[in-house]
């Protein structure tokens, strides 16, 4: 919802921003998470006449520029995290919408909202694709979010990662349930060396101490939201203040797409001063200043 849903006499429950700046740096946000994912984005119009505003449109206008861009640009992740996932685990819990579940808000909003700002990007895997995880070799961490039940091959490609030198992170007891049994052993032997948190409260800061750990290359060391990939990276900050990117190489141009101009040159760390709320998309590998964005 842009803000013109604020005006209305009954604004849905779910609107976020305030006025039209902040619209626009919610727009370039999702912008941002786009391109640095590879994927394909629309525009929705849930609330009727939310986009009704000439500064919204060429907003819109200058983000689809842009994307066709990002088409002939590379688009491969550079990640060195994994984070894995097992929704079968869901049947041996309670409905998600209760407490005792810590699945809906608590794990899968707040917990993954902090490694999101936790200054690198990350890969989201299902339990299932565990043996192409495991074949990964550039991978350094990995994050056991909701694996309360793994079968008996993925405990094994946990344990190939975990002899190559991968280090985990893990969320409440992971391998507590198999196909035939519940076993507080078996999640014991499986959290050996691992980073755990019984509980979803890991801060940015504790996700940070863990990739530092693990050797994984950080792009910030502050408090804003991060995603990346070869071409791309957003940065949207949550409170006013000098962010400091740090690139894995080093970039001819550097190119803020949401100002429509080059912020750096033959670089590999950018420092960007950004008011609460402001987004900043970066094309690392040089682009057309002359692309006027809104």
């Amino acid at each position: 919802f842009t803000y013109l849903e604020g005006l209305k006499a009954k604004p849905d429950w779910r609107l976020k921003v305030r006025d039209l700046w902040e619209t626009r740096q919610m727009l370039w946000r999702e912008f941002g998470m786009a391109v640095s994912h590879g994927v394909g984005i629309w525009y929705m119009d849930l609330g009727k006449e939310n986009f009704r505003d000439p500064e919204i449109v060429r907003t819109v206008g200058a983000a689809c520029a842009w994307a066709k861009e990002a088409l002939r640009r590379p688009r491969e992740h550079l990640s060195e995290v994994v984070v894995i996932s097992n929704p079968e685990s869901e049947f041996y819990m309670p409905y998600r919408c209760n407490d005792p579940s810590n699945v809906c808000f608590r794990l899968y909003t707040r917990q993954m909202g902090a490694f999101y700002r936790a200054g690198a990007p990350f890969d989201w895997y299902v339990a299932d694709d565990l043996d192409a995880v495991a074949a990964r070799r550039d991978v350094k961490a990995a994050v056991l979010l909701d694996c309360q039940y793994l079968t008996d091959a993925q405990v094994a490609a946990i344990g190939r990662m975990k002899a190559r030198g991968v280090r985990f992170l893990a969320f409440h007891r992971p391998g507590y349930v198999s196909q035939t049994a519940l076993s507080d052993a078996r999640s014991r032997e499986l959290l050996r060396g691992m980073v755990h948190f019984p509980e979803p409260t890991a801060t940015a800061e504790d996700i940070r101490r863990f990739y530092r750990a693990s050797g994984v290359h950080l792009y910030t060391e502050s408090d804003v939201v991060l995603s990346a990939n070869r071409s791309w990276v957003l940065v949207h900050a949550r409170e006013a203040g000098k962010v400091v990117i740090r690139l894995p190489r080093t970039a001819a141009e550097v190119t803020d797409v949401v100002r429509g101009e080059i912020v750096a040159r033959k670089t590999d760390e950018v420092t960007l001063d950004l008011r609460r709320f402001e987004t900043a998309v970066l094309l690392t590998d040089g682009a057309d200043p002359g692309r006027k964005s809104y």
